[in-house]
């Protein structure tokens, strides 16, 4: 375990002070997070003399079974363990987003074996931390793996022999160390390091203002970006993302793929962006550890288990209950046992997205009721341009986040979406008809946040029919009685009041997150979320915007690749099975 004496002269040994005064953002990965001491010392070293305008950004690979927390430290380093700390559980295995000190400080830990995630790592990194040894780091693949993440110039900085021999065997030259422990090698891959560059004018247009488009708006707002949303309805989340409620819950899946993989990392990043809203002050409507998933019989029921047990999913993310439990977490008497969500949220969609859209102030503006018939190049920027070919607005950057509307702009005819008919019904309150919480299974139940209950969605693709339908009523009942048997009761379809919405889904029920093939560059898409807009949005906005600005990405390569929009180019899209 380093001490914090010990740590801060790794890090004075890496120079990196003077590379984030000159820079917007350095990266900084560290082999080891075990008691948190190499990175908080790094935070505060960082706060004390880095630019109001830099971003640090700090890989941690996290490879021990021990989640260890940091002794003997100083009170100037504790508030910032205190922010930390909170945010690094559940201990659930892959790729985590953290967003510190008001966005200035990006974390991303990465949990599992180094030999298994540093592959999948997509970042181009500044400096190396070394700082302690564990049994399941191979040097000499770590090091393989450091050369090809290494920006030239790069430096590392270790007191461990056998990884300073591992890192000039990859092509690291050792020099002379001007400061840090005795003992200490410092090494710098070869290359020079690229000059500090004037940032260019940071300007996006967004297309839509849903949870995609206001997710997209808020990532980039926070990296100082000027964006404008454009809107085709007269409000923000006006289709889908203005559906009275919405489940945040993650995939189960038997195997561990990029779907649920992702969906896992995902529901915890977004239930994070909702506390951080929360703690600010925001207006969000939200209500968390309120998710409950019940086995429709036995055999799903040891399905679950055994999910819950192959994939080292920790109690706090997700956990097994009886069907007491069950019931005495929604407050009525369930008769399955099933699966407790503890980071599971049921969510009003459009308050997080006003709480988007407004998070960053002046940063970003909305224009409603205006409607993009085409996008064009003009020098460095786009231009988006009405029916009659009036501006309605112009930026270097684009990106395409208009739900079912994408495919009609220009650029995105040939992406696979397809309109998803959901119509949604509202059951009144009554007396014995209450949940603490939202159940899900086929279909979902969730208290709204007002009075009575949230039921739905149907699923109808291809079905544009505008108009609630007494049989999609029935449906939504009869759903919801073979779920919850007696809640339903008494309730006539005919009374009800209902919503329709589409949502764009993609064949394999992914969505396509990246730069958008075929319309030049600078263009992008975030679309085809689905009927997983609150999970796929944040995470998905934030890979867009890491990606824009040449960061670290915040997911696995694999993951990326299964996201990218042009991933069906040259093949048949086949549908596939969510869970």
């Amino acid at each position: 375990m380093p001490t914090l004496e010990a740590a801060r002269a790794l890090l004075a040994a890496t120079g990196l002070d003077a590379l984030w005064n000159q820079r917007e953002q350095t990266v900084l990965l560290g082999t080891h997070l075990g008691d948190r001491t190499g990175f908080l010392a790094t935070w505060a070293a960082f706060r004390a003399s880095a630019p109001a305008r830099a971003r640090l950004h700090f890989l941690a690979l996290d490879t021990t079974a021990e989640r260890l927390g940091p002794t003997r430290l100083p009170d100037e380093l504790r508030p910032l363990q205190a922010e930390l700390e909170p945010q690094l559980r559940p201990a659930l295995d892959g790729f985590h987003r953290l967003h510190l000190d008001q966005g200035r400080v990006l974390f991303t830990l990465l949990r599992g074996p180094a030999v298994a995630t540093l592959p999948l790592l997509q970042a181009r990194v500044d400096a190396f931390l070394l700082e302690a040894n564990t049994a399941d780091i191979g040097w000499d693949t770590v090091a393989r793996e450091f050369a090809r993440l290494a920006s030239p110039g790069a430096v590392a900085v270790t007191a461990l022999p056998a990884a300073a021999a591992a890192l000039a065997g990859a092509g690291f030259t050792t020099e002379q160390s001007p400061a840090g422990p005795e003992r200490a090698a410092r090494l710098r891959f070869p290359g020079r390091p690229a000059s500090p560059l004037r940032s260019a004018p940071r300007t996006a247009l967004v297309i839509g203002a849903g949870l995609a488009g206001s997710s997209c708006a808020e990532r980039l707002a926070a990296r100082g970006w000027q964006v404008t949303v454009l809107e085709r309805r007269g409000e923000a989340a006006a289709e889908a993302s203005g559906n009275p409620s919405g489940l945040l819950a993650p995939i189960l899946n038997a195997a561990p793929t990029p779907n649920s993989r992702l969906s896992h990392a995902a529901c915890l990043y977004a239930a994070r962006h909702l506390a951080a809203l929360a703690r600010e002050g925001s207006a969000v409507s939200f209500r968390a550890g309120a998710v409950l998933r019940l086995a429709r019989d036995a055999k799903q029921g040891k399905r679950f288990q055994e999910i819950i047990r192959s994939h080292r999913l920790p109690e706090d993310f997700l956990h097994w209950v009886d069907a007491a439990q069950a019931s005495a977490l929604a407050g009525y008497a369930l008769q399955a046992p099933g699966c407790w969500f503890a980071q599971g949220c049921w969510v009003d969609p459009a308050s997080l997205v006003r709480a988007n859209l407004t998070r960053w102030g002046s940063r970003i503006d909305l224009a409603l009721d205006v409607t993009v018939a085409d996008l064009q190049r003009r020098q460095d920027n786009w231009l988006a341009l009405d029916g009659r070919g009036q501006v309605l607005g112009e930026a270097n950057t684009v990106i395409l986040a208009a739900g079912t509307g994408t495919a009609a702009l220009a650029g995105a005819a040939t992406l696979p979406l397809t309109a998803v008919r959901g119509q949604v019904s509202l059951l009144p309150e009554a007396r014995g008809r209450q949940l603490r919480l939202a159940v899900s299974g086929n279909g979902f139940i969730a208290p709204l946040l007002g009075a009575g209950h949230f039921v739905g969605a149907t699923f109808q693709t291809g079905d544009m029919d505008p108009e609630v339908r007494l049989a999609d009523h029935q449906e939504n009942l009869d759903r919801a009685e073979r779920l919850l048997p007696g809640f339903t009761a008494g309730i006539d379809a005919a009374t009800l009041q209902g919503r329709v919405a589409w949502r764009a889904a993609t064949p394999d029920r992914l969505p396509l997150a990246g730069r958008l093939e075929g319309l030049g560059s600078h263009a992008w898409v975030l679309a085809g979320l689905g009927a997983r807009g609150l999970s796929w949005a944040p995470l998905g906005a934030e890979l867009l915007a890491a990606q824009i600005n040449d960061e670290p990405l915040p997911v696995a390569s694999d993951i990326v690749d299964a996201l990218a929009p042009g991933r069906f180019i040259g093949r048949t899209p086949q549908a596939t099975a969510e869970e």
